[in-house]
């Protein structure tokens, strides 16, 4: 009867922990989930933790999770993260902890620890408008962390044009980090062009009472030194007739030192061809800020 006392799970995870032999435990961990004084217990998301980082098989543990999740509060406990964290890095479907998971943001989102779970809760193209601002608040509380452009990135491609104001908010605390740095990564260059991208698609910033900000972290991006790198990956989702008049617009506005706009010619020229006729005019046009600076 030992497998089946509630004390077991230390057994359990101490083993495991341990990279012991899963298949000496596969059974006895079965029994003890099926016991619903075990199943239950809020402990148990050690056990289900253990297993999967230990790559015990995902159906062992599917219903167990399933039924701890919806038991009680268990689903809003802290520990519940790591439960998440190992199903998902597992390749269990995120589709089924979807509710649980965004019933936990809410209530925890603004953990730095969230941050792993933000990188799944992020892509999904539906979220409520609480859940898509808790991670917009991440991001700008933690916009030092280096994973605060790739949620805010991952998240602004797919916003709701409501959610604006905070997304401006969450980019101006991220980029403030981000733009001090004079030696910036290929992908985070990439990103940076990207998200001032996603908020030029955002009427009410481009053309809103908010505009101006989004102009100024728009100048501030084309005078930084390795601004808009030359290449066909860079930016590819926005290399289009409008950000580019954001960008102009931008440019053309300044009425004392003029931009260095030598980065954003080299990344249009980039473009593929059908986008560069698309946006001739405003090509000529740039190049002519381009001489005018000389």
């Amino acid at each position: 009867e030992n497998r089946y006392l509630p004390e077991a799970r230390f057994v359990f995870k101490s083993w495991l922990d341990a990279k012991g032999e899963i298949e000496l435990v596969r059974a006895p961990i079965g029994d003890w989930l099926r016991h619903e004084e075990n199943r239950y217990l809020p402990e148990a998301s050690f056990v289900f933790k253990s297993w999967l980082d230990a790559k015990g098989e995902i159906e062992l543990v599917r219903a167990p999770i399933g039924d701890w999740l919806r038991h009680e509060e268990n689903g809003y406990l802290p520990e519940a993260n790591f439960v998440f964290k190992s199903w998902l890095q597992a390749g269990g479907p995120f589709a089924e902890v979807r509710g649980p998971v965004l019933e936990w943001v809410k209530s925890h989102g603004m953990d730095q620890d969230a941050v792993y779970l933000l990188k799944y809760v992020a892509k999904q193209g539906d979220l409520p408008r609480d859940v898509a601002v808790q991670v917009l608040s991440w991001c700008r509380k933690f916009a030092k962390d280096p994973d605060a452009i790739w949620r805010l990135t991952t998240l602004t491609k797919q916003l709701d044009p409501k959610l604006a104001r905070e997304a401006l908010e969450a980019s101006e605390a991220v980029l403030e980090t981000l733009l001090l740095k004079m030696d910036l990564q290929g992908i985070t260059r990439s990103q940076i062009t990207a998200l001032l991208g996603d908020l030029s698609n955002l009427e009410d910033l481009r053309a809103g009472s908010m505009s101006k900000r989004l102009y100024i972290l728009v100048r501030r991006w084309i005078d930084h030194p390795q601004s808009f790198e030359p290449g066909h990956w860079h930016g590819s989702h926005h290399q289009t007739r409008q950000f580019l008049e954001t960008c102009l617009t931008v440019v053309e506005s300044e009425d004392k030192q003029r931009s260095n706009v030598t980065h954003l010619v080299g990344w249009v020229l980039s473009w593929k061809e059908s986008s560069r006729v698309e946006c001739s005019d405003l090509f000529k046009r740039l190049l002519a800020q381009m001489r005018s600076a000389i």
